[in-house]
């Protein structure tokens, strides 16, 4: 029985158009100008050399396996956050940037769905997704 041991993380760099934000972001700047910081935002994430994918909410998905270039991102995502908004914001957004490792199958290798909890594959039970400390 084959054991598979590799897990694929998903690094979620958060939704930057995300409708909850602009009240709290609206108290410090103009409209006008959170439209253009947003955006700069999201370039200088597209910056980071990964294929980085929108989510089912339109949110930044970078899918890896390996799990320290999932933490370098985050880092530098955040760092981004910081250099754009202000510091303030940092610890505000850095709520949506988090890494999950995706339901996997220990037995065939299959990754399922977040949702899974047997693999459609083989039928055992699917190691949880985890949450992982960035």
């Amino acid at each position: 029985m084959a054991r598979y041991k590799i897990r694929r993380y998903w690094v979620n760099l958060g939704n930057w158009y995300r409708e909850k934000y602009a009240d709290e972001i609206a108290k410090l700047m103009e409209k006008a100008e959170i439209a253009k910081l947003m955006e700069k935002a999201e370039k200088e994430l597209l910056k980071l050399d990964v294929e980085v994918e929108f989510g089912p909410q339109q949110d930044l998905i970078y899918k890896t396996y390996d799990l320290t270039l999932a933490r370098n991102i985050v880092t530098r995502a955040k760092e981004i956050v910081e250099e754009i908004f202000g510091e303030e914001w940092t610890d505000f957004w850095g709520q949506d940037l988090h890494i999950v490792s995706q339901p996997d199958c220990e037995k065939c290798g299959y990754f399922g769905r977040f949702s899974d909890l047997y693999c459609s594959r083989c039928g055992r039970k699917l190691k949880e997704k985890e949450f992982i400390e960035d």
